[in-house]
């Protein structure tokens, strides 16, 4: 017969030695200890497969078992794409419409888009693209453009229901950091209302209809979410750019990216109301690959820049549970 103990007026279960198997929030009374338990979620980065080709600057999308990054410096300019299974990296057939950096991508490893970027050239003129591109498994063909040439921008959602925004538009504007955002529907793009800030290099993740993005060069502290409709501005987050993003609007991750001076391992998380540290990637790089299809307990960090140099490295941040005893303050 099961017996319970309460807590806070809540009856949980005693137990005479701690599960095996906890899960996050699951509570419980130890017997033999005399003591409340709980499963906390503990999140940390890991190893993971190298990339074949080191990379930065590039499109990612997809999640940590389901990847794919696309373009960047590889070294150089770049239109080579790789798939990442949750343990290893695998060429697939590259852009059709030539070599991009800085560019976006959203969508799964089988149903993709690569949107934007730069061909050459550095601000204020540099040779931007509206190229969009779709993957459907096997090869690459041309979509309807961005309603702007535009690189340094990000995205998010499906291939159907993506979101486009922010980036840094030349040289038809020269110099301009935006703040604009576009639906995609899968056949065409449809403005929505503005983001608070402009910003470009910075950190989104989420779907169409409810997305997060953070920091940036033009507003490094500035966060904010959509809902489908409107932007509202959240929690500010320590100044962050040319960083990765994962998760959703209320468990998002933002890692790796520059800080004031240097690159930056520090990961942030969004609970859906304010913003804590979590565990530091092994290695500090900004430029790098996310998972923005990925639900906030795991996340891929790949390739970046360490300095001036290309990275191969792969990191996959898990949240799993952990025993703490449970004290009274």
């Amino acid at each position: 017969m099961t017996t319970y103990k309460e807590i806070f007026g809540k009856p949980v279960k005693v137990l005479s030695s701690d599960p095996s198997n906890e899960t996050e929030g699951q509570v419980w009374y130890n017997s033999s200890s005399g003591t409340f338990k709980a499963g906390i979620g503990v999140g940390a980065w890991a190893s993971g497969g190298a990339l074949g080709t080191a990379r930065a600057s590039m499109g990612s999308l997809g999640t940590q078992t389901a990847n794919m990054v696309v373009a960047g410096y590889a070294p150089g300019l770049s239109n080579t794409a790789q798939t990442y299974d949750g343990s290893s990296w695998s060429s697939i057939p590259s852009l059709s419409a030539g070599i991009r950096r800085s560019n976006a991508g959203f969508g799964t490893t089988a149903a993709a888009a690569s949107l934007g970027g730069s061909i050459g050239g550095l601000p204020p003129t540099a040779n931007t693209v509206n190229y969009v591109e779709e993957y459907d498994g096997s090869s690459w063909t041309a979509a309807t453009g961005y309603p702007v040439g535009v690189y340094d921008i990000e995205a998010c959602g499906s291939q159907t229901a993506g979101l486009g925004a922010g980036g840094y538009a030349t040289p038809s504007d020269p110099g301009t950091t935006l703040n604009t955002n576009f639906d995609y529907n899968g056949s065409s793009w449809t403005g929505n209302n503005n983001m608070n800030n402009a910003r470009r290099n910075f950190s989104m993740t989420g779907t169409q209809a409810a997305s997060l993005v953070a920091g940036g060069v033009g507003n490094p502290t500035k966060a904010e979410i959509y809902d489908g409709t409107n932007w509202t501005a959240i929690s500010d987050i320590t100044s962050t750019k040319m960083s990765a993003a994962s998760g959703t609007t209320t468990a998002g991750l933002v890692y790796g990216g520059s800080g004031p001076g240097s690159e930056v391992a520090t990961t942030f998380i969004y609970d859906g109301s304010s913003w804590a540290t979590g565990d530091s990637m092994a290695t500090a790089r900004d430029f790098l690959g996310g998972s923005s299809a990925s639900p906030g307990s795991s996340a891929l960090a790949t390739g970046g820049y360490v300095g001036t140099a290309l990275q191969t490295i792969t990191e996959e941040f898990t949240v799993a549970a952990e025993t703490k005893t449970l004290t009274s303050s």
